[in-house]
């Protein structure tokens, strides 16, 4: 893009659905924080809760991000299931007091002392294994970066008659990727609670209609191939 529109300001955005736009990173933190969803906007209130729904100081934190302001909507169409999960009262001391609702977005979310936020990964997508919660993303970031791989996801799976036993899946694109060579490369650069017990290489992984890795067609893809006694986690 830069090659292209080098006189282009770039500015990077994060938003909910659910709320239209969150943060902004501005064009001259861009290069010294690509991987940044930057801060506030003016009209938005943006706090980070642990996993019990409890407001985080400010400062360096990681944890769930929720989010107020005007433009918080008022839930989802003819789903008070969902609305009630999602849209909540603010937490013990939320900055706003004029915020009567907020919607936790289920996105795990860093901020460093600059006030700066990092997109983790989801909430629900944790991976919970030997003791420890993983995060999928930081499994497929250091697939990513091995040579070939264009394409990675990951997730956890379990024997159906042991469900506290889960371990990880890994599917990659494309095929011809050497598995047996990539696995002692993980082996080097993730703890062993993250290492994936199987993996496997497809000619592409698997999008939704919106055009995004689909986590869920890949873990189905890969119990085919590694079936029984084992379950999507």
């Amino acid at each position: 893009l830069r090659a292209a529109r080098p006189q282009t300001d770039l500015y990077l955005m994060y938003g909910l659905t659910e709320a239209f736009r969150a943060s902004f990173l501005p064009p001259a933190e861009v290069d010294a924080h690509p991987d940044s969803i930057g801060r506030a906007f003016s009209a938005t209130v943006l706090a980070l809760v642990d996993a019990h729904g409890q407001l985080l100081p400010e400062g360096e934190a990681e944890g769930e991000l929720v989010q107020g302001g005007v433009l918080v909507t008022a839930g989802y169409f003819n789903d008070a299931v969902a609305t009630a999960e999602c849209f909540r009262v603010p937490p013990t001391g939320w900055p706003n007091p004029e915020d009567r609702r907020v919607v936790f977005s289920g996105d795990r979310v860093r901020r460093d002392r600059d006030g700066r936020l990092y997109f983790l990964g989801r909430r629900d997508e944790q991976i919970k294994t030997q003791g420890y919660r993983v995060s999928p993303e930081e499994i497929e970031a250091e697939a990513l970066r091995y040579p070939g791989v264009v394409e990675a996801l990951a997730f956890g799976f379990a024997p159906a008659d042991d469900p506290e036993n889960t371990r990880i899946g890994l599917v990659i694109a494309p095929e011809t990727v050497a598995i047996n060579a990539l696995h002692p490369w993980l082996q080097a650069r993730l703890a062993p609670y993250q290492m994936p017990k199987h993996t496997l290489a497809l000619p592409v992984l698997p999008r939704s209609n919106n055009g995004k890795l689909d986590r869920s067609a890949s873990r189905a893809i890969f119990l085919k191939q590694f079936p029984s006694p084992f379950q999507a986690n």
